[in-house]
C-alpha cells in the first residue's frame, strides 16, 4: 500500500519495531520495552520501560518500589522520534494495555498482547480500534478452543465450592497470578467464601487494593486453612509441599486448556473450569472483525493456525516467527 511502508516487524524474543529502540512485551532486556502488563516479564536489567499508569503502579507497589521508565494514561497519545503512540484496554487483567502506533505516513499498527473479549471482573473492557496492521496475539486461536460464557462458568465455581465445602473438603485453585487469581478472589469473595492465598497472591491482591479494587475475605497462607476456608494457589506451584500435605483437599484449576484431553489427571486436578483471561477462537475472530485491518499478523502458540484460519477468510494474515522480517505498513 502505498505511502505505508514505514512501519516494519521482526521476532527476537519479543516483537521489534524495527528502525526504532521499541520492544514488546520482550523476554530478556531489550533498549527500550513496552509492557502491556503486570503479567509481563520484566528483566532486573531493564531500565527503561513503557507501560499503563495502572500496570506501573501494580508493578511499584507489589515491588515495594517506584516505577521506572515512561508511564501514560489510557487515551493520552504522545510521540516518540516521528511515531505517535497511545495505550488503550485490552480486558485481559486490571491495567493491561495494547498499544497504537502511528508512523510518518499515517498508518497505524496495533499491537494487542494479550486480550480477553469477555468481561472480567477485574479488568477494564476491552477497546477495539480499527488499524492498518494488526499484531495479534494468538494463545487460543484454533478452533477447538471454544470457552462457554463466563458468568456459566463462575456459576459453576460458586457451586463446586459450596459442594466441596459442604463435604469436608477444602476446595484448592490453582489460577494464574497476577489476572485470574484475583478475579477468582473477587468472584469468590462476592459469595461470602473465606480465603487463604500464597504469598505472592497475597501481595498483588495488596496492589490490586492500591488501585481501587476490593479483594475481600481473603488472609495470607500460614500453615494450614481453617475449616471452612478456601484455598487459593499459583498454577506454576501445583507441587509445592505447603499444599502437597494438606488434608482433605479437593484440587481445581482455573485454564484456558480445561477442554483438552485428559486435562485434569495432567494437572493433577480433581475438576479443570474452562476459563482464560485471553480471546478464545471465536474471540480472536470477532476482534479482527471489528479492527477491520488490511493485514494481520499473528504471534503466539496458535499463530500458524490462526494465520491459517484468516487466509481462508480471504484475510491477509501472516504469522510472526523468529528470523524473517515482515512489511507491516
Amino acid at each position: 500500500m502505498a505511502g505505508q511502508d514505514d512501519l516494519n516487524v521482526v521476532w527476537d524474543d519479543g516483537v521489534h519495531l524495527e528502525g526504532t529502540i521499541l520492544w514488546f512485551d520482550p523476554r530478556r532486556a531489550k533498549q527500550f520495552c513496552a509492557i502491556t502488563s503486570a503479567r509481563a516479564p520484566l528483566s532486573d536489567r531493564q531500565t527503561r520501560f513503557l507501560w499503563g499508569d495502572k500496570t506501573a503502579r501494580l508493578v511499584s507497589l507489589r515491588q515495594g518500589r517506584r516505577s521506572r521508565g515512561l508511564v501514560t494514561p489510557y487515551g493520552r497519545s504522545f510521540s516518540m522520534g516521528n511515531l505517535n503512540l497511545e495505550l488503550f484496554a485490552s480486558g485481559y487483567m486490571t491495567g493491561a494495555s495494547q498499544f497504537q502506533v502511528t508512523g510518518a505516513s499515517g498508518a497505524s499498527l496495533v499491537y494487542s498482547g494479550p486480550i480477553s473479549m469477555q468481561r472480567t471482573r477485574t479488568a477494564e473492557n476491552i477497546v477495539v480500534r480499527r488499524c492498518d496492521t494488526l499484531v495479534l496475539d494468538c494463545m487460543y486461536g484454533h478452533e477447538r478452543y471454544a470457552f462457554p460464557q463466563r458468568k456459566d462458568v463462575y456459576a459453576e465455581i460458586v457451586d463446586w465450592t459450596g459442594k466441596a465445602l459442604k463435604s469436608g473438603h477444602t476446595p484448592v485453585f490453582l489460577a494464574a497470578n497476577p489476572g485470574k487469581a484475583q478475579d477468582l478472589i473477587h468472584l469468590l469473595g462476592a459469595h461470602r467464601f473465606k480465603m487463604r492465598v500464597h504469598r505472592g497472591i497475597y501481595g498483588f491482591n495488596k496492589a490490586y487494593r492500591g488501585t481501587g479494587i476490593d479483594l475481600p475475605n481473603c488472609k495470607q497462607f500460614r500453615g494450614h486453612p481453617a475449616h471452612g476456608e478456601v484455598m487459593i494457589w499459583p498454577s506454576h506451584l501445583r507441587k509445592s509441599k505447603a499444599i502437597r500435605n494438606l488434608r482433605k483437599a479437593r484440587f481445581a484449576a482455573i485454564s484456558g486448556h480445561a477442554g483438552e484431553r485428559g486435562a485434569a489427571r495432567k494437572m493433577r486436578v480433581s475438576v479443570v473450569f474452562p476459563w482464560s483471561a485471553r480471546a478464545n477462537f471465536a474471540g480472536l475472530n470477532k476482534y479482527v472483525d471489528m479492527a477491520k485491518p488490511s493485514r494481520v499478523i499473528t504471534c503466539g502458540a496458535c499463530s500458524v493456525d490462526f494465520a491459517r484460519t484468516l487466509g481462508e477468510r480471504g484475510i491477509s494474515a501472516t504469522p510472526l516467527v523468529e528470523k524473517p522480517q515482515l512489511d507491516l505498513i
